[in-house]
């Protein structure tokens, strides 16, 4: 939701700064996404 409106913000106004933000979110996101990946195949390995 944040991101989206900070994407719009941008395309609307061209301000470098919510882009930056919205830049962050995204990789916040995509982090987050992959630790949980991550963490989702770990524990299924582990079960003997």
């Amino acid at each position: 939701m944040l991101k989206d409106f900070m994407w719009n913000l941008f395309q609307k106004t061209g301000n470098i700064k919510s882009y930056i933000l919205y830049r962050e979110l995204v990789e916040k996101e995509n982090s987050s996404s992959e630790e949980r990946i991550s963490f989702e195949q770990s524990a299924t390995t582990n079960i003997n």
